[in-house]
């Protein structure tokens, strides 16, 4: 389960912030055994906490009169570090995300994968197309929340579904790109992207969830290219506090039922639906 693999990744990555400490300090032990590393949890002195070390690096370190009970809790949170997140992809370092196993609804794995937790230090991300060899259809809940330093973001075709919180307040985000086979933008999925001033929503979307777009107050330029919503898919305030005089770009055969539609979820009485 994806809460089984970020416990296993958090052992792994306190092992590696508190030896670090160790050597820094130049301690010759350390307090072994569970309750260290949960009091290493709450340590709150930031200037002695370093930059998280890869697996790799952890591997390298040389331990100094550790005792075993370390060395051996460090070697086998290490082997189920492996067994999830193979360490020697670079892929799985270099783009910031974590990635998911997917279930169906019977609990069943299937051929494919989700990112989120970003942590990468890129400002212009392109969210990756396929994960050994199986596509990423999906952006997890909360992927970049409150990041403040992505300003564009590229999502390819294989992505079909934006989760909840995706990109709220992501402040710096002024460009995204939906590829052409997203049906589903979360909830909040852009809140208060403040700066975001275009999207394009594309041909195969067919939920916009609440309060999607809700606070992008410079968002002006929307192209709508789906013909598949309607009043039960677009929910509540989904375009509510956008620029006052944003221009919507709909399909022709939909104009009359989209300019209800978007009135109804928020746009300004200003703004122009053509």
């Amino acid at each position: 389960m994806p809460e089984e693999k970020e416990y296993i990744k958090n052992d792994v990555l306190i092992v590696a912030q508190a030896l670090n400490v160790l050597f820094k300090e130049n301690l010759k032990k350390m307090t072994q055994g569970s309750n260290a590393l949960n009091d290493f949890k709450q340590y709150e002195d930031q200037d002695i906490k370093s930059e998280i070390l890869s697996a790799k690096e952890i591997e390298e370190l040389k331990l100094v009169d550790n005792g075993s009970e370390l060395q051996e809790k460090l070697n086998k949170t290490l082997q189920e570090f492996r067994d999830y997140y193979d360490p020697e992809d670079p892929e799985y370092y270099s783009k910031g995300f974590t990635i998911y196993e997917l279930m169906d609804s019977a609990g069943n794995l299937i051929d494919a994968y989700a990112v989120g937790n970003y942590e990468g230090k890129d400002t212009e991300v392109i969210i990756p197309s396929t994960w050994k060899e199986k596509p990423v259809i999906k952006i997890l809940d909360s992927t970049f929340e409150g990041n403040d330093k992505i300003t564009k973001v590229t999502i390819p075709a294989s992505v079909q579904i934006i989760g909840k919180n995706a990109f709220a307040n992501c402040n710096k985000l002024s460009s995204v790109t939906l590829g052409s086979n997203v049906t589903t933008i979360g909830e909040k999925a852009f809140y208060k992207c403040t700066v975001l001033k275009k999207i394009t929503i594309s041909k195969n979307v067919t939920s916009i969830g609440k309060s999607a777009f809700e606070g992008c107050k410079n968002l002006k330029t929307v192209n709508i290219k789906t013909t598949k919503l309607t009043k039960k898919n677009v929910k509540k305030n989904a375009f509510k506090g956008t620029h006052s005089k944003a221009k919507f770009d709909v399909p022709n055969s939909k104009k009359k039922s989209y300019t209800s539609i978007l009135k109804a979820r928020g746009v300004s009485k200003k703004a122009t639906i053509k």
